[in-house]
């Protein structure tokens, strides 16, 4: 067999692509159309089409991330892709999918639970029975279901319509927005059967966009749409491609009418229902206005540069800050400084660093629409300007400071004469230091690129292990300059502040100080509205 490619937005554990303000939007009856050039391949963003939907991977923090497409067929019912509920190619391969794993979201009825899932018996990725259907929680009303194919198999030359949210290129991030197109059918690849799907080929663009299309990654399980003479009605499933979503590709759908039974054996009596919610008026009926609401995913280019330019001068500040009055206390602490802290040499790289964090927020990154529409939040929520800004995020990093220099230090303004217990502060403050910037250094890197758009976020797994590796790194350095009696000398004699002010052994401290560490990295990125 070829080299065949499902439709899936890609490996469920690393590549996540958000809708999560595109589900706002259309759980108020809006929907959220992109720029003009943003196109399924060589597409259009459209409204139509109410009863196609996104299928939604549910995680357990509450987050959704879109994965597939599909049709309501009924009140209650969704037809899909196999491959969408199974990661397996065979029903023999496939564990029984939990329905508490997918949501299913309409634009102009919102989201729905799923209460069951079931796939056809005889799915062979790329042979056969590509299809599923997905019960709903409860009907969802003023949207009228899709009919299915059950007339006959759709022959060769027939124009369709592809409906469905995924990505418009094989490396692009823009899932989550509903788009359309047209296409031919055409015969199917080699070794996939004409007589269970439905195929055309992709050839390089030409025309309008929304002609000669095609669907690509995140598409999977959405209809193709055809008039066989009775209407539209849903005549394939999308399933795969020989290759990538680029010209000269050829596509295939799992052909509903050679899986009309299974679908009816599903859905039943609901399937084909005319209406869903007696005596309400539906999408498309006369009289029924649908809202739009202009807007991306993601921030505009001078919005975007303005929180990266914000995010990391920040950061830079808070770490140069933090060393500043670490190295002081230090000095007073083995009695080469009188104190107090700061003194002149700890003010004068606070200074330094204030002025370049204005100095960068002043230049181009942070003109005053770019504020305006950058989306920050707390205590920059209103800044109009740089130097509001710059305000307001000085005033919330020091905070952080303060309270990181807190619960690395038990003593900061007089000497500790026992040079175990000194040595075992000054490598909590050092740890300390190295751990909030790593942990700052990947927060940035992750907001900004969530910035660009759905699915540019950072990887989970990738961020976790980082995350690890930075606790490991801070626990090995205090475990090995620091016992238990050298924890509780310093605690007796005055204490380490924030969470940390019964730490009386290694193992308490390492707890309360990382935690308060992670919060203080948590309360500077959320100055910044997630995108």
């Amino acid at each position: 067999m070829q080299n065949l490619a499902r439709r899936m937005t890609g490996p469920r554990s690393k590549f996540r692509l958000s809708l999560t303000a595109a589900a706002v939007a259309a759980s108020v009856g809006w929907t959220l159309p992109a720029a003009a050039d943003e196109r399924v391949v060589h597409g259009v963003v459209t409204a139509d089409h109410p009863a196609v939907g996104a299928l939604l991977l549910a995680y357990d923090d509450g987050s959704l991330y879109q994965d597939c497409s599909g049709a309501l067929v009924g009140c209650r019912h969704v037809l899909t892709a196999a491959h969408c509920v199974c990661l397996e190619d065979t029903a023999d391969d496939c564990t029984t999918p939990d329905p508490a794993d997918s949501v299913f979201y309409l634009q102009h009825a919102g989201l729905y639970g799923v209460s069951a899932v079931e796939f056809s018996p005889h799915y062979d990725f790329g042979v056969r029975g590509d299809v599923a259907v997905l019960t709903l929680d409860r009907d969802v009303e003023r949207v009228v279901p899709l009919a299915i194919n059950t007339a006959r198999r759709v022959p060769d030359d027939t124009t369709g319509t592809v409906v469905g949210f995924g990505v418009t290129a094989d490396n692009a991030s823009d899932a989550g927005l509903k788009r359309t197109g047209t296409i031919t059918t055409a015969p199917c690849p080699e070794d996939v059967p004409d007589r269970r799907h439905v195929c055309w080929l992709y050839n390089e663009p030409s025309g309008p966009a929304g002609l000669n299309s095609s669907t690509c990654y995140g598409d999977s399980g959405s209809p193709l749409i055809v008039d066989l003479g009775s209407g539209p009605v849903a005549a394939g499933v999308d399933s795969g491609l020989n290759g990538r979503c680029v010209k000269n590709t050829e596509a295939f759908d799992a052909s509903v009418f050679d899986n009309r039974s299974f679908i009816a054996s599903v859905a039943g009596a609901d399937l084909g229902a005319a209406r869903c919610g007696d005596g309400l008026a539906h999408v498309g009926d006369a009289g029924v206005a649908v809202s739009a609401l202009t807007g991306t995913l993601g921030f505009g280019r001078n919005a975007g540069k303005c929180r990266k330019a914000a995010a990391r001068a920040t950061a830079k500040w808070t770490g140069k800050v933090y060393d500043a009055r670490r190295k002081c206390i230090a000095a007073v602490a083995a009695g080469k400084s009188p104190g107090p802290c700061p003194d002149t040499k700890a003010a004068d790289a606070i200074a330094r660093a204030t002025s370049k964090l204005r100095k960068t927020l002043r230049g181009r990154p942070c003109l005053a629409d770019a504020v305006q529409t950058a989306a920050f939040a707390g205590g920059c929520a209103d800044a109009l300007d740089a130097d509001a800004l710059g305000d307001c995020l000085l005033a919330e990093a020091d905070a952080v400071v303060g309270g990181a220099v807190d619960v690395a230090h038990a003593l900061t303004d007089s000497a500790i004469a026992d040079g175990s217990a000194r040595r075992c502060q000054n490598a909590v403050a050092s740890a300390g230091g190295k751990y909030r910037e790593a942990r700052s250094k990947l927060a940035v890197r992750c907001t900004s690129r969530a910035d660009r758009g759905p699915g540019r976020g950072c990887d989970d797994a990738d961020t976790a292990e980082r995350d690890a590796e930075s606790a490991a790194d801070f626990d090995a350095s205090v475990t090995g300059a620091c016992d238990d009696d050298d924890v509780a000398a310093l605690h007796a004699a005055s204490g380490f502040g924030g969470s940390c002010t019964g730490a009386d052994t290694v193992a308490a401290l390492l707890a309360c100080a990382r935690a308060d560490l992670d919060d203080g990295v948590d309360d500077t990125t959320a100055l910044q509205s997630p995108a």
